[in-house]
């Protein structure tokens, strides 16, 4: 604005020296040569015109130019500063001689205005002045009133000016910055201007077109002598395009005092589109559509302060404060908003999403073998339960590749952290809503500090799955592979849901309570979880293993059946407490000391969880007593205990008894089934504890008589069982030594 106004005040100058030469009958080319001097000599800059040049004294002074070139000054690159294909000024006589500047007419053809930075920060558009602009005038006799008011900027010639139809007609505008190497450029600009007087209100009203998208202008100034004079003028701006709207109203001061305050607003349909056109890019994702924001403005060339915001972007709205500083070795941000969700779903990556977040397994939807159709395959006659099992896994093997299958979970796609080292930050944030994949996060509050790409974040508070949590992590975007390090503890979280939505695993439910310390480097979500170290606990209690019966399947060993070690809809192992610890390296946690306590129930464990390549190698010990406490109970209470394997995939697991390690002490095997088979007499003489045992272990109550008979099928199992035992009779009697005990008649003397 304040090179279009000084160049109003260079043109006029000339056209006043025109009007005189005119009034002399001097002829016009002389009078062009006479004015290109004396812009060289007053700005040491070159005025070329190359078209026609004419004056005109009545009834209006005019001037009419085609062609001008105006140079940069020196010392600076070789070049314009303006081009303007014709010009034409018409300024009103009688109002001129009285000190006041009326234009009738004044209009830019074409011009391009090609504004420049060079390396040393000059700028080509400051029209320094030698001996003042006024010189000439008073030279030429125009010597009034406005000669004698000091109103500076260039404007001290005149009281006041006027402007009538003032237009700039297809012009261009071109910004370069050699500092920076910034360039800009705007097309298609047509804008006109309109001024009653300097003490009235400046209005400029028209369109451009800029990165080939038409933006609208709105404009307006108090007054245009306060802008001149570097004071603070009230100012209206209204931005109108497809990608950005925007309006502010406030103040503004020119100069090396600039200062822009008031209140500001925008909003645009889609944050992706405004920074295709803004020339930066987004992640590839479905967020960053439409967003606003409004609040108090204060700029500087040194920081930039929005208070009282209020935002909204992809359906999340906020509030707070923010201040940029722009004077520091890169931009510092500092800001404290208050949001009601935050929802990172939408900005991750589409394929990393669906990586890093498999479909939740609900417990109707969970991994169920389907049973073969027909009997149960039974022990042939004087196999041992212990080859049965091994018979039974080599024919489920049928010769398959034990070769793990692969895994869809962890994405390859490089991590781009690019925008943490673009500037330091100080963050406070609070949000009722925190959603990341399927995690959903109560209440948060979170304070954050980027420094030099590398991002700490310190959750002070979290809501979590009816619990509550608290937590640190800290990315490093700073070296060549990002580093992360997170530390939590969370304490009395409901555990299914928490899990099921973190991990896709829907084993186990209850109250539970959470330690994490992790570290990884990576380039990738896979690179990143195959370096995992650290260690953690968990603490679970009034829960369940969901989806198995742990007593139900060591009953099922009894007839040497094996149907059911698979997890199943509606079935559970309940719990009062369970803990456990594991360390972590290279992406595998290791456990060795689960410990599980429940009604008739005591178990331990040990294995690994494979969190690269999604699998599980473990083996529980589930240990039958004779006792209905629970939590608060005794640990060590005497039981038979039979190993499970746990190994394969997360989706599918394989389970299968261990039975050769229950046979390494057999005779203590033996003694625990006849102290535990008469405690369980005991407890059986209670009736709703009897009931307890029955449901405890799986038993079918349909599978006995009225009065406790054995049903039909019990006795044609008895009845095959005897014939078993009497064709043995006739086999050759075994020696003490050759003996071996069979599991399954442990099992038979338990729950008989």
């Amino acid at each position: 604005m304040r090179i279009l106004f000084r160049l109003i005040v260079l043109i006029v100058v000339v056209a006043m020296l025109g009007a005189a030469a005119v009034a002399f009958l001097v002829p016009t080319d002389y009078v062009r040569d006479q004015i290109v001097s004396l812009v060289e000599q007053q700005t040491g800059r070159t005025l070329t015109v190359k078209g026609e040049t004419s004056f005109s004294l009545y009834p209006n002074i005019g001037v009419n130019m085609g062609d001008v070139t105006l140079s940069n000054p020196p010392g600076m690159e070789a070049g314009s500063t303006l081009q303007i294909a014709a010009l034409n000024l018409n300024l009103r006589l009688l109002p001129l001689l009285g000190g006041q500047v009326e234009v009738d007419r004044f209009v830019l053809t074409r011009p391009v205005f090609n504004l420049q930075i060079d390396r040393t920060g000059r700028r080509n558009w400051d029209l320094e002045k030698r001996a003042g602009l006024d010189a000439p005038a008073r030279q030429a006799g125009f010597d009034g009133p406005a000669n004698r008011a000091q109103t500076g900027g260039g404007a001290s010639m005149f009281q006041d000016l006027s402007l009538g139809d003032v237009r700039i007609v297809d012009g261009v505008l071109q910004y370069s910055d050699q500092r920076s190497g910034a360039q800009h450029r705007a097309d298609a600009i047509n804008l006109t201007l309109a001024l009653a007087s300097l003490s009235e209100p400046f209005d400029a009203v028209g369109d451009l077109v800029w990165r080939d998208q038409k933006v609208a202008i709105d404009a307006e100034l108090a007054t245009l002598q306060s802008l001149t004079q570097n004071q603070p003028t009230k100012m209206q701006l209204l931005v109108d395009s497809a990608p950005l709207k925007g309006t502010f109203k406030g103040q503004v001061v020119l100069g090396d005092s600039f200062r822009l305050t008031g209140q500001t607003s925008g909003e645009s349909p889609s944050v992706r589109a405004l920074a295709r056109w803004l020339g930066t890019g987004v992640p590839a994702a479905s967020g960053f559509g439409p967003a606003s924001m409004e609040g108090s403005l204060d700029a500087t060339p040194q920081a930039i302060a929005f208070s009282k915001m209020r935002l909204g972007l992809d359906g999340m709205t906020g509030e707070g404060d923010a201040q940029i500083r722009l004077d520091t070795a890169r931009p510092y941000l500092k800001a404290t908003l208050r949001l009601d969700k935050i929802d990172v779903n939408p900005y991750l990556g589409e394929g990393r999403r669906a990586a890093a977040a498999p479909a939740p397994r609900t417990r109707q939807a969970a991994p169920v073998v389907a049973q073969p159709k027909g009997p149960a395959p039974t022990p042939d006659s004087g196999q041992s339960l212990t080859d049965f099992i091994q018979d039974l896994d080599q024919q489920d093997r049928g010769g398959k590749s034990d070769r793990a299958p692969q895994v869809r979970g962890w994405s390859q796609t490089a991590f781009n952290f690019a925008g943490l080292r673009v500037l330091d930050a100080d963050l406070n944030l609070t949000a009722g809503q925190l959603l990341y994949q399927r995690i959903k996060v109560g209440r948060s509050a979170v304070v954050a500090s980027l420094r030099n790409g590398v991002l700490t974040s310190d959750l002070r508070e979290m809501q979590l799955y009816n619990g509550r949590g608290s937590g640190r992590i800290t990315l490093n975007a700073a070296q060549a592979v990002p580093g992360l390090n997170a530390t939590f503890n969370v304490d009395r979280v409901e555990a299914l849901p928490l899990l099921r939505d973190a991990m896709a695993f829907d084993w186990i439910s209850g109250r539970a309570r959470f330690t994490l310390n992790l570290a990884g480097r990576g380039r990738s979500q896979s690179e990143m979880v195959r370096s995992l170290n650290g260690n953690g606990s968990f603490d679970f209690t009034d829960g369940a293993i969901e989806g198995l019966n742990v007593p139900q399947m060591l009953r099922g060993l009894q007839g040497g059946q094996l149907q059911g070690w698979n997890r199943a809809e509606r079935m559970k192992t309940d719990f009062s407490h369970m803990t456990g610890t594991y360390t972590m390296q290279n992406g595998i946690a290791r456990n060795n000391d689960l410990d599980l306590i429940g009604p008739l129930l005591r178990m331990t464990g040990s294995g690994i969880v494979d969190f690269p390549r999604e699998r599980i190698d473990y083996t529980i010990e589930p240990r039958v007593v004779a006792s209905l406490q629970g939590q608060g109970g005794e640990r060590d209470l005497e039981g038979l205990e039979i190993p499970v394997k746990i190994e394969g995939s997360w989706d599918n697991p394989k389970f299968k008894p261990d039975v050769e390690r229950l046979l390494q002490d057999p005779d203590k095997a033996i003694e625990s089934v006849k102290k535990l088979g008469d405690k369980f007499k005991d407890l059986k003489k209670n009736k709703d504890v009897g009931k307890l045992l029955n449901q405890f272990l799986g038993k079918d109550q349909t599978s006995q008589g009225a009065e406790g008979q054995p049903s039909q099928g019990q006795t044609q199992q008895g009845q095959a069982q005897q014939g078993q035992a009497q064709q043995g009779q006739a086999q050759p009697s075994q020696t003490p030594q050759e003996k071996r005990v069979r599991p399954e008649d442990l099992l038979n003397q338990l729950f008989r």
